[in-house]
C-alpha cells in the first residue's frame, strides 16, 4: 500500500504540473484550497479501497499475482478511487471548478505508473525469494500404497522455495529414520508436534486416496490446536482434485465429475462446455469408452475454416469431444449463457493430463512434428513428470502415406497399447486424419497441433498474462510474421464480425420478443 500512495502522490502532482505549466493556465489562489483537500481525499479514499479489496475481498498481494492480474487489480483500484472521487466531487458541488484535463492526466498517471512500480516491486520479491533457498515447508501425511505417487506428484510441483520437511507414513511397519531420498520420517503425529519453533512446517498435506473420510478426519483432528496448516488433499482415481472440479450441494462438498453431455454452437461448431481439469479427468475415467475416436481442439482459425467448409465443420462435429482452444470463442459461449464455459487449449489439456496420469494408470503414444522435436518431448515429459508412461513415438514423413504405409504405421500404434495417442499435425490435417483412422486406431486421438512444439521446447509459448488476456495470438504471431500475418488477419476479422452480427442478432429478437409481450 505504501508504495501505491506514493505512486498516487506523484501522480497528483505531476497531474498538477503537466496541467498548469507544461499545457499552461492561470492558476488562481483558491484553487490551491480546492486540490489540497482533493489530494487528501483521494490518499484516504485509496486507503479505504486498499483496506477494503485486500482484507475484504482477500485480493492477492502483488507477489503472489501474474502481471495479467496486477493488471487488472490496477485497473479496478482506478475505476473505484474515479467513482468514489466523482462522488465526492458532487457532493461537495465542486464538481464545476475542477480541471477535467487535470483529472484525465491524474487516472492516466497512476494507471501506468502503479502497474510499472508493481512489476518492479514483484520481480524484486520474486528475486529476493529465489536467494533465500527455502522459505516454505510441507509434511505430507500418506499411505505406504500411495506414498511414492504422492511425493513424486508433490515434488513436481513444487516451487524452488518449498520443500518437503518430513514424511508420516501412516501404516508403515519400519522405523526408518529417512526415505531413499532423504526426506525425515515420522512415526506418529507425536512426533510431528514436537518439531521446535525452527522446524516448524507450514502445511501438513494429508494425501490418503485410499482410505475413508473417517480415518482422513481422526488424522487431521490429531493436529487440531498445533501451529500448522492442515491440507486434506482431495482425490478420485489418483488425479488431484483442483478447486473447479468441486462442487457444494447444501453444505456437503464433493467431486464434480462432468457429463460433458452439452454442447454450444459458435459459428457452426458444436463446443463443450467444460474447464481444463474437468475435461482432463472426463478423458482420464472414459478411455476405454472413447477409444477409437477422437477429441479436437479448434481455435478461432479453425472454426471459421470450419464455417466455410462443411465438410471440415462435420469433422469438428462428428469428434467424441470438440473443445473451444481459444478465450474469443469461450467469451461467446458465456454470452450465449454457458457461464461455466472455459478455454480448453491443447497444450494446457497436456499439460494437466500429464500431471493427472504420473501414476501410470493412463499411457501415452506421440504420433506427429519432426524426429528431433518429438525426442526432445519425450525426454522433457519423463524428466518434469516423474512416472508417465510413453508407449510410443512416430514421427510420419512430410507427404502422404501409401494404402500400404498407412496400415503398417496404423498396426504399430495399435501393438504398442497406449491408452492416449496425441496427434501432432496441424490443422486441419491432423483432424482429418483422426476422422480418417476412427476406429482403426486403439485408443483416444487428440489432436493438439503446436502442443507437441511447447512441451518439447523448440518453440517458446505465450506469457501467461498474454494468455489470461486473449493475446497469446499476438506473440506467435510475432514469432512468425510471415505465415500467420495473413491468417490471423483474415480469419480474426471474420470471427469478429460474425460475433458482432450475432450479438446485433440476438439483441434484435430479444427486443422483439419484449415488443411482442
Amino acid at each position: 500500500m505504501a508504495l501505491d500512495l506514493c505512486v498516487l502522490i506523484f501522480s497528483t502532482i505531476f497531474a498538477l504540473i503537466t496541467r498548469y505549466v507544461i499545457i499552461g493556465s492561470p492558476f488562481v489562489p483558491w484553487q490551491v484550497n480546492l486540490y489540497t483537500t482533493l489530494f487528501l481525499v483521494e490518499l484516504m479514499l485509496y486507503v479505504l479501497i486498499f483496506l477494503y479489496r485486500y482484507n475484504v475481498k482477500r485480493v492477492n498481494m502483488v507477489h503472489e499475482q501474474d502481471p495479467a492480474d496486477n493488471l487488472v487489480n490496477v485497473l479496478k483500484n482506478q475505476i473505484l478511487l474515479a467513482v468514489f472521487l466523482m462522488m465526492f466531487l458532487v457532493a461537495t458541488q465542486n464538481a464545476q471548478r475542477v480541471s477535467r484535463l487535470w483529472m484525465v492526466f491524474l487516472f492516466l498517471y497512476n494507471f501506468v505508473f502503479d502497474f510499472a512500480v508493481r512489476m518492479w516491486y514483484r520481480a524484486r520479491l520474486i528475486r529476493k525469494n529465489k536467494g533465500r533457498g527455502i522459505s516454505h515447508w510441507v509434511l505430507v501425511v500418506t499411505d505406504s500404497t500411495h506414498e511414492a505417487l504422492v511425493l513424486r506428484r508433490l515434488q513436481a510441483g513444487l516451487p524452488a522455495t518449498t520443500g518437503i520437511r518430513g514424511i508420516w507414513v501412516t501404516d508403515a511397519a519400519d522405523t526408518q529414520e529417512q526415505t531413499g531420498e532423504g526426506i525425515p520420517c515420522f512415526h506418529s503425529p507425536g512426533e510431528i508436534l514436537k518439531l521446535s519453533a525452527d522446524q516448524v512446517a507450514t502445511e501438513i498435506l494429508i494425501d490418503l486416496p485410499g482410505s475413508d473420510s473417517d480415518t482422513v478426519q481422526k488424522i487431521a483432528d490429531a493436529f487440531a490446536g498445533s501451529p500448522f496448516d492442515v491440507v486434506i488433499g482431495l482425490n478420485d482415481h489418483g488425479s488431484a482434485v483442483s478447486r473447479d472440479r468441486t462442487a457444494e450441494i447444501g453444505r456437503r462438498l464433493g467431486v464434480l465429475l462432468p457429463s460433458l453431455y452439452e454442447r454450444c454452437d459458435v459459428c457452426g461448431t458444436h463446443y463443450c462446455i467444460s474447464s481444463v481439469d474437468s475435461s482432463v479427468d472426463y478423458v482420464k475415467r472414459h478411455a476405454a469408452d472413447l477409444s477409437g475416436r477422437y477429441v479436437c481442439f479448434s481455435n478461432v482459425h479453425t472454426t471459421m475454416m470450419a464455417k466455410d467448409d462443411p465438410a471440415f465443420r462435420e469433422v469438428l462435429n462428428h469428434a467424441a469431444l470438440t473443445f473451444p482452444d481459444g478465450n474469443p470463442i469461450a467469451a461467446v459461449m458465456r454470452r450465449h449463457g454457458w457461464l461455466n464455459a472455459q478455454r480448453i487449449g491443447g497444450p494446457d489439456f497436456m499439460e494437466a493430463m500429464f500431471r493427472a496420469t504420473m501414476d501410470g494408470s493412463v499411457t501415452h503414444y506421440f504420433y506427429g512434428s519432426t524426429p528431433e522435436t518429438i525426442r526432445k518431448l519425450k525426454d522433457n515429459l519423463e524428466a518434469k513428470y516423474p512416472g508417465i508412461i510413453i508407449k510410443g513415438l512416430y514421427s510420419p514423413p512430410f507427404r502422404p502415406l501409401t494404402r500400404e504405409e498407412d496400415e503398417t504405421v496404423t498396426q504399430m500404434v495399435n501393438n504398442a497399447g497406449a491408452d492416449l495417442i496425441w496427434i501432432g499435425l496441424g490443422a486441419p490435417k491432423q483432424e482429418k486424419w483422426m476422422a480418417g483412422h476412427e476406429g482403426r486406431i486403439h485408443g483416444v486421438m487428440l489432436g493438439v497441433g503446436a502442443g507437441f512444439n511447447f512441451h518439447a521446447g523448440t518453440v517458446k509459448r505465450a506469457p501467461k498474462w498474454m494468455q489470461k488476456v486473449s493475446l497469446e495470438w499476438l506473440y506467435r504471431l510475432l514469432q512468425d510474421p510471415k505465415h500467420l500475418f495473413t491468417r490471423y488477419l483474415v480469419t480474426n476479422a471474420k470471427f469478429l464480425w460474425f460475433v458482432l452480427k450475432d450479438r446485433f442478432q440476438m439483441e434484435f429478437e430479444d427486443g422483439r420478443r419484449k415488443t411482442d409481450t
